[in-house]
């Protein structure tokens, strides 16, 4: 299938990809939970499948910013892949910057045993998505100067930390990953967050290096199909949080949703370039 075929499908599909996708995964979980262990409940922490989900979920992201991905896009998009697999190697065998913690289940193989394979697909999207959203929610400061300038990359590491806190919860419940010493966050201690916006700091400035707010503030009001990804996300961790009696992270993943839904329903252009 050639990209204008693919991109063609994704936009006949997209409320597929950004919510019923999803929603059937966390159906899944949810018969697994009051049904309990089975042959068929086996697929769900089969990693070809979550990887397949999770690819699929990263679509409209990639589509959706198509035009703006050029050499230097595409240097940061490996930038952060392996930035993704360093900081959270490191984070695995010392500890530093999220606290001791480990993989678990489902997300197998792991890159020399400490992080899964995948994981940048998983990693890099939340970054992209932080920066969407960042540079959506300063649009109105956009020409006043160094602090309209400044706006979207302060706020980014502070949404991603957002993200990650309605996440990580649902993962450690399904049982993706654990700390050593669970902390008063659902089971996640304080310091990882800190140490995401550390790693989100680094991750934001080299998404803001490859895809300049003025531009992706363009893109998104002439198409609003990267939206999808991030829609697809909290369609996916929102009601895993609430499955398992998570309240703050599932309200926030609800709340979030229903703006980032009107932002995704309001805005799918043809695919023009910009």
């Amino acid at each position: 299938m050639s990209i204008d075929r693919l991109e063609a499908w994704l936009r006949r599909k997209r409320w597929t990809v950004a919510l019923f996708v999803p929603l059937v995964g966390v159906a899944g979980f949810a018969l697994r939970r009051w049904l309990g262990e089975g042959p068929w409940s086996s697929a769900l922490g089969w990693p070809p499948l979550l990887i397949l989900v999770n690819g699929v979920m990263a679509l409209p992201l990639a589509f959706g910013l198509r035009g703006l991905w050029g050499r230097r896009g595409l240097a940061a998009l490996a930038a952060l892949a392996l930035f993704s697999w360093l900081i959270e190697s490191l984070g695995v065998a010392t500890g530093w910057p999220y606290g001791r913690f480990a993989y678990a289940i489902g997300l197998e193989p792991l890159l020399f045993g400490l992080v899964p394979l995948a994981l940048p697909l998983f990693w890099v999207p939340m970054v992209l998505d932080a920066w969407l959203l960042a540079v959506a929610g300063t649009a109105g400061l956009s020409g006043r100067g160094r602090v309209g300038a400044w706006a979207p990359w302060l706020a980014a590491p502070i949404l991603l930390v957002l993200l990650d806190g309605i996440m990580d919860p649902g993962a450690v419940a399904l049982g993706f990953w654990a700390w050593e010493r669970p902390g008063p966050w659902y089971g996640v201690p304080w310091i990882n967050f800190g140490g995401w916006l550390i790693s989100g700091t680094v991750g934001i400035s080299l998404a803001a290096w490859a895809l300049p707010a003025w531009r992706v503030r363009s893109r998104l009001a002439a198409d609003g199909l990267a939206w999808g990804t991030l829609l697809a996300f909290l369609a996916f961790w929102g009601p895993i949080n609430g499955l398992h009696g998570q309240l703050w992270p599932a309200l926030a993943a609800g709340l979030l949703g229903l703006r980032v839904l009107g932002l995704y329903a309001r805005g799918i252009g043809s695919g023009s370039q910009v």
